[in-house]
């Protein structure tokens, strides 16, 4: 995987997420994007909760790789 800082995030697409300096988050690495509408990284899982989402910033991603055939 080649990890690029979240600045450099494309906002237009389905990405891995992950947060390095946060000890709260259960896992660190999440599928998720950027809502330009709220304004704030998201995940799929559900029991992070906005909340968290919003105060806990992403410190880099990934492109998701093509599923193989």
């Amino acid at each position: 995987m080649n990890w690029q800082p979240i600045k450099t995030a494309p906002k237009d697409k389905r990405i891995l997420l992950y947060y390095s300096s946060n000890e709260n988050a259960p896992e660190k690495i999440f599928c998720g994007q950027y809502f330009t509408d709220m304004g704030y990284w998201d995940c799929d899982v559900e029991y992070m909760g906005v909340r968290w989402m919003k105060k806990n910033n992403p410190t880099h991603w990934c492109e998701l790789e093509a599923p193989e055939k």
